[in-house]
C-alpha cells in the first residue's frame, strides 16, 4: 500500500463503531450507490452474510478479462469486485444486473435498482494517519489470519476458496481436522477479537466508559448507533455459534470446538457492549433510548 498523505480523505474517524475505514488519495474517484427502494432489514441482513461467507475467495483475473473481451462461460467460485456484489445481492432476491456472474463496477452504475449517493468524505490530518500507525489494524490482522487459515485448508483440498467451503471440508475430509487446528491456532485467528477489547476497553466498562476524556457528543453518538442494532447487530455471531454447535455434534472436530469457542467469546462481547451502552444513555441521556433502540416487530425474522 503506498503511503497515505495527510490530504488524503477517509469515510469515517477512529472512534467509529465500524472498524472498516478506507482510504482515498485526492486523485481518486470515489462512488456510493445505495438500492432505490429499501429492502427489509432480515434481508439487508441476508445481503451483509452472503458477502462475508465469501471472505477469502481468490481474486480471478482470467475471468474479470473476459468482461473486456465479451467471451462468457460458467462463472467459477472465484471472484472479482462486481461480481461479487452482484452474487450477494442475487443470491438474496435481487437481481442487479442481468448476469450477475459476468457484470463491471459500469453495469452496477446502470443498474436501474441503485442510485447514486454522495460521498461522505473527510480530511485526514498528520495526527489521525500516526495514530492509525500506531496502533494495530484488526481488518489487516484478520484478513492475514483469515488467509492464513485458507491457506492450510488448500493444502489438504485446493477447491477450497472461501470460508464457506472449509465446513463441508471439514465433514468430508476429517483428515484436514487437525491441519486446520493448528492454523486456527498458529494463525492468531481465534485471538484477533482481542485487539478491539485492547484498543476500546470502555466499551465493554461502564466504570470505563464514565471516565472518558472524550466529548460527550461522540460517546453519545457511538452509544447511540450501538443501540439501533441492540438485538440484529450481534445476530450473525449468533447464528454462527448455533451452526457450529450443531455442525459439531453430528460430526465432532477439534477445529469446530475452537471456533464455537470463540463465537460464545463474541457473543458475550457484542453483549456487553451493548449493554454498556445502553446504561451510559439511560445515566445521561434517558431519551435517547425511547427515540433510538432497537424495536423488534413481532414476528418478524429476528423475534
Amino acid at each position: 500500500m503506498n503511503p497515505i498523505k495527510p490530504s488524503a480523505k477517509v469515510h469515517c474517524h477512529r472512534n467509529s463503531r465500524n472498524l472498516q475505514r478506507e482510504l482515498f488519495e485526492d486523485n481518486e474517484k470515489v462512488f456510493h450507490f445505495r438500492l432505490k427502494e429499501p429492502i427489509a432489514p432480515e434481508i439487508l441482513s441476508n445481503v451483509i452474510d452472503y458477502a462475508r461467507a465469501e471472505i477469502g475467495a481468490r481474486y480471478s483475473l482470467l475471468e474479470a478479462s473476459r468482461l473486456v473481451r465479451g467471451a462468457r462461460k460458467p462463472g467459477s467460485k472465484r471472484q472479482f469486485c462486481s461480481r461479487l456484489v452482484a452474487r450477494v445481492y442475487k443470491r438474496a432476491g435481487i437481481d442487479l444486473v442481468p448476469n450477475a456472474d459476468y457484470c463491471s463496477p459500469e453495469d452496477l452504475r446502470l443498474s436501474s435498482l441503485l442510485v447514486e449517493v454522495p460521498v461522505s468524505t473527510e480530511t485526514v490530518s498528520a495526527e489521525e494517519l500516526e495514530w492509525w500507525r500506531a496502533h494495530d489494524n484488526p481488518i489487516q490482522a484478520m484478513h492475514q489470519a483469515q488467509n492464513a487459515v485458507l491457506d492450510a485448508a488448500r493444502s489438504v483440498d485446493p477447491d477450497v476458496e472461501s470460508f464457506n467451503d472449509l465446513y463441508s471440508l471439514l465433514v468430508n475430509r476429517p483428515d484436514a481436522d487437525q491441519v486446520m487446528a493448528a492454523a486456527l491456532r498458529g494463525s492468531g485467528y481465534l485471538d484477533v477479537w482481542r485487539m478491539e477489547t485492547d484498543l476500546h476497553p470502555w466499551r465493554y466498562d461502564l466504570g470505563l466508559i464514565d471516565r472518558m476524556t472524550e466529548s460527550q457528543e461522540e460517546l453519545r453518538e457511538y452509544c447511540i448507533d450501538t443501540i439501533k442494532e441492540a438485538y440484529s447487530g450481534g445476530v450473525r455471531f449468533a447464528v454462527n455459534l448455533v451452526q457450529l454447535q450443531a455442525l459439531n455434534r453430528e460430526h465432532p472436530r477439534e477445529s469446530l470446538r475452537l471456533q464455537i469457542e470463540l463465537y460464545q467469546t463474541l457473543v458475550r462481547n457484542d453483549q456487553l457492549r451493548r449493554e454498556v451502552a445502553y446504561a451510559w444513555l439511560s445515566k445521561h441521556y434517558p431519551d435517547d433510548l425511547k427515540r433510538h433502540m432497537e424495536q423488534i416487530e413481532l414476528h418478524s425474522a429476528y423475534w
